[in-house]
Formats: C-alpha cells, sequence, structure tokens
C-alpha cells in the first residue's frame, strides 16, 4: 500500500493542467465535508473546531487547496490512464472476487454473483486496482 501511494503521489506531481477554480472549490467543498462528518463523529461541529483553534472557516478551506489540487490531478490523470489502457474485467474475474470475499465475510456467494449492482461494483473495483497496478509497475521501471 505505501508504495501504490508513493506512486499515486508521484503521478500526481508530474500531471500538468490548468484547473479551473471551480473544481478546486467544489473539491474543498467535499473535503470540509468530509472532516466536518469525521468531528461529528468525534462529538464536535465544524464551528466548535474552529472556535477551538480561534480560525475561520476561510483558513480550513485554504488549507485544504493544496491536497484538493493533488487530488484532482490524480483523478485526472487516472482517468487518462483508464482511457488510454481500458483494462476490462470479465464476469469470471468478478465472480473470484466474491468468491474470496464470502470467504472471509460469509454469505451466499452465488447471490452476489446474481446480482448484477454487485457484479458492476466488483468490477468497478477491479478496474481501479489495474489501473493503480499499472501506475505502480510503471513508476517501478522508471
Amino acid at each position: 500500500y505505501e508504495k501504490e501511494a508513493r506512486a499515486m503521489a508521484k503521478l500526481a506531481e508530474q500531471v500538468e493542467v490548468e484547473i479551473p477554480a471551480p473544481m478546486i472549490e467544489h473539491e474543498i467543498d467535499h473535503m470540509v465535508e468530509n472532516f466536518s462528518q469525521n468531528l461529528m463523529y468525534q462529538g464536535f461541529t465544524i464551528e466548535n473546531y474552529i472556535e477551538m483553534l480561534g480560525t475561520t472557516m476561510e483558513d480550513i478551506r485554504n488549507q485544504f487547496k493544496d491536497n484538493a489540487i493533488k487530488d484532482i490531478k490524480l483523478r485526472l490523470a487516472l482517468e487518462e490512464i483508464e482511457k488510454l489502457e481500458s483494462p476490462e474485467i470479465s464476469d469470471e474475474e468478478a465472480f473470484a472476487r466474491i468468491e474470496e470475499i464470502v470467504v472471509h465475510q460469509g454469505g451466499d456467494a452465488e447471490v452476489y454473483k446474481k446480482n448484477p449492482n454487485t457484479v458492476e461494483y466488483i468490477k468497478h473495483q477491479l478496474k481501479h486496482e489495474k489501473i493503480a497496478k499499472i501506475v505502480v509497475d510503471t513508476a517501478v521501471e522508471k
């Protein structure tokens, strides 16, 4: 996992694209929302956090900006790799993953295999794993 994280960070650094401000603001909105939810799980609100630190929402949003830009660049790069590589996932690959999951978590694999939403979700996950492997393998080669 650490190797993958380093490869993804390196990939994001190499992306040279001008990102429109509204796209960055939208990503920051998501990050602030996730942060706010994490605070709520700990019994705080974003307002409590702002008050405790003596900061502002604008400061918090500014703290998320660099990561938002990196996340957008990474997402754009991964989407481009997906277009170029077009990794296909067969039903058999998805079924095999379902079998693996069922072994660890229990349940009836056949029920999951018959659910098209589950199969598509698993295919989506496997496709992202293949793309991540391409990124890691490419980073290792260089």
